[in-house]
């Protein structure tokens, strides 16, 4: 699954293109919003993946965000493999930048979850090179971390960028 949250379609965008690599490896996605999101059990899912953006000058979790953030703080996530994703401003500072995906990375992680590589973090949009060779490095490793993936190792495809 691949929960995201988006206001300026950056983050949908990431979402969109872990989608379309996780798709080239073989594995089926599930695209959800936090508005259509059904709070329950998660051992359906043999990875997740969770975007969203930093909001305001605090570099909060955004308010469409807030439920889910809770919602996984009461979860057994224990050896589920995970990634996170996040778009942001530097303008606003390296210490805010894509804050809210790093609350989301450390709460996984207390919960039991397995990262399965570091926060991609992109400011803004997704356009350069570096940023959709480390969105696809991110869908490769969780690719490779499930249990339905038998297909070895990814290569990273130079034909996506």
């Amino acid at each position: 699954m691949i929960l995201y949250a988006s206001i300026t379609g950056n983050t949908q965008q990431i979402a969109l293109m872990l989608a379309k690599f996780l798709d080239s490896y073989g594995v089926k996605t599930e695209l959800v919003t936090p508005e259509i999101f059904t709070f329950g059990d998660l051992q359906p899912y043999q990875g997740l993946l969770i975007g969203t953006y930093t909001y305001g000058n605090d570099a909060n979790i955004p308010d469409e965000m807030l439920d889910v953030y809770e919602w996984l703080q009461d979860q057994n996530l224990k050896g589920l493999p995970f990634g996170v994703f996040g778009s942001g401003d530097l303008y606003y500072g390296s210490n805010k930048f894509c804050k809210a995906s790093l609350s989301f990375q450390n709460l996984l992680i207390k919960c039991g979850g397995e990262s399965v590589y570091h926060p991609v973090k992109v400011d803004k949009y997704p356009d350069f090179d570096d940023d959709i060779q480390e969105i696809q490095k991110l869908a490769c490793h969780l690719a490779t971390e499930m249990k339905e993936w038998r297909h070895g190792v990814c290569r990273i495809n130079k034909s996506f960028l």
